[in-house]
């Protein structure tokens, strides 16, 4: 689980035999320099390709860009990977597969509800392996995202006033006894 810069890592969803608990949980108190911990990676990649941030970079950089109505819209277009590896935001995640497969683009598909709000994203990433592995044979990766429940829950309530201090409070700046 990755919250802002932190991140904690249970090895995996089982229980310990002798315990109803998941562990031992590791903390990673500086999540994007973890580079090492595929967890963490991982984690900090699921939260960029999901964020509303890397769908507004999408479209931003979108060549070949096209929308369509019907009950939304569907956001279709190619995205140089070069660009979206010197995009500052996304970079992290985008730049090896730039070096990889130089000149080469990215397509997506974005699906918006009648509220405009994500509803999917498709994308397929060129990537070229140079090693004779099984995933040689694969010239792509594919990636698709499922969004649900945006704006549902609790609504949030601004918080009244604050309470004052103990010690009696700021003093003010015409108060100088």
């Amino acid at each position: 689980m990755v919250i802002g810069n932190h991140a904690w890592v249970t090895p995996d969803n089982t229980p310990a035999p002798t315990t109803p608990t998941y562990g031992p949980t590791t903390y990673v108190a500086n999540a994007s320099a973890a580079t090492d911990n595929l967890d963490v990676v991982n984690a900090l990649q699921t939260r960029w390709l999901t964020s509303p941030q890397h769908l507004a970079t999408l479209i931003e950089h979108a060549d070949h860009y096209r929308q369509t109505e019907g009950n939304g819209r569907v956001f279709s277009g190619r995205v140089s990977l070069a660009a979206l590896a010197s995009d500052q935001a996304g970079a992290f995640f985008y730049r090896p597969y730039a070096k990889a497969s130089p000149g080469k683009e990215l397509t997506f598909t974005l699906v918006t509800g009648h509220d405009y709000l994500p509803v999917s994203l498709s994308m397929t990433i060129p990537y070229h392996r140079d090693n004779p592995s099984y995933l040689s044979k694969f010239t792509s990766d594919p990636f698709s995202v499922k969004y649900r429940d945006w704006a549902k829950g609790t609504p949030i309530i601004t918080p009244g006033p604050s309470p004052t201090p103990q010690w009696g409070g700021i003093p003010s700046a015409d108060n100088t006894t």
